[in-house]
C-alpha cells in the first residue's frame, strides 16, 4: 500500500516505488515462494495489480515502476478496506495455510475518514493480516502503532532518501521476526544547529534492563526494551532519538524511558 498523496510529490513517489523493487526482491520474489500485489491511496484507494498478476521478479518491477502518481488526500483507512475486501481473496492470488502481509508507506497521517482506519485495520487483522507500517519523515507514530498494533512492525526513516538504507531490516523483520522499533536516520541539528551524524542504523536489544555500546561515533541505548540513539558534541549536549524525535540532555543525564 503506498502513499500517492500530494505531499509526495513526483520524484518522491518514484523513490518509494524503487524501495518496493527493492524489498520484493529481498523477501523472496526472486525464488517465486511470495506472490505481491500493489495497491496505491491518496483520495481512494486503487489496486494497480494483484498478488497472481506476476510470476517474476522482472514482470513484478516493470510493473512496479510504471505505476502512475495520482496526488489527493490522505485515506489509509480506504487502502486498508481494499486489501482486505478485494486483495487477500482466493481469486486474486491468496493461498490457504501462507502468511498474509501487508505493508503501508505513509509520509503522513489519514486525512480523510481518519476515525475510519482504526476500524479497518481490526478488521484486517481479523481476517489475519498482519500489518506493516513504514513511516517516511513522521515525528509522531501513534496512527501507524495503532495500524500494526505490533511495536515491532512499525518502521521510520527520516525522508525518502534514507529508504535505501532499511529494505534488509525490514526485509529481514517480514520474513524472520525480528524485534524492535526500527528507526533510520542520516543526520539531525542540535539547539546549537550543529549537524552530527548518526552512523549507525542497527538496533541495539538488551536482555537487561540497560545496556550501552558505542559503535561508530554514536551511542545507542536500550532502556525498558526501547531503543534510543545518543549522538554527542563537544559542547556536551547529547541528542537523543526516541521513535524519531529528538531530545536534546546534558551529557550527564541518563535516558528516560
Amino acid at each position: 500500500m503506498v502513499d500517492s498523496s500530494g505531499s509526495v510529490t513526483q520524484t518522491h513517489f518514484e523513490k518509494m516505488l524503487s524501495f518496493i523493487a527493492h524489498l520484493s526482491r529481498h523477501i523472496g520474489m526472486r525464488d517465486g515462494k511470495t506472490r505481491i500485489g500493489l495497491l496505491k491511496y491518496s483520495d481512494y484507494a486503487k489496486i494497480q495489480f494483484h498478488m497472481n498478476d506476476h510470476q517474476t521478479y522482472a514482470a513484478l518491477a516493470k510493473a512496479v515502476m510504471a505505476v502512475p502518481y495520482d496526488p489527493g488526500k490522505t485515506n489509509i483507512a480506504a487502502a486498508l478496506k481494499r486489501v482486505r475486501r478485494d486483495m487477500f481473496v482466493r481469486a486474486h492470488g491468496d493461498r490457504p495455510g501462507v502468511p498474509n502481509i501487508g505493508v503501508l508507506l505513509a509520509d503522513g497521517y489519514s486525512s480523510v475518514d481518519m476515525h475510519d482506519t482504526g476500524v479497518e485495520a481490526d478488521r484486517a487483522r481479523h481476517k489475519g493480516i498482519q500489518l506493516f507500517a513504514l513511516g517516511i519523515g513522521i515525528e509522531d507514530f501513534d496512527e501507524l502503532k495503532m495500524i500494526a498494533a505490533d511495536e515491532d512492525r512499525v518502521f521510520s526513516v527520516d525522508g525518502f532518501d534514507s529508504l535505501t538504507d532499511i529494505v534488509q531490516t525490514m526485509a529481514d523483520r517480514i520474513c524472520k521476526g525480528k524485534k524492535g522499533f526500527i528507526h533510520t536516520g542520516r543526520e539531525k541539528r542540535n539547539k546549537l544547529g550543529h549537524e552530527k551524524p548518526i552512523k549507525n542504523n542497527r538496533s541495539v536489544h538488551a536482555s537487561s534492563t540497560k545496556q550501552r555500546v558505542r559503535q561508530n561515533g554514536t551511542w545507542l541505548y536500550t532502556f525498558c526494551r526501547v531503543t534510543f540513539r545518543i549522538s554527542y558534541s563537544v559542547e556536551g549536549l547529547r541528542e537523543m532519538l526516541v521513535f524519531g524525535t529528538v531530545f536534546v540532555q546534558n551529557s550527564f543525564c541518563r535516558p528516560r524511558g
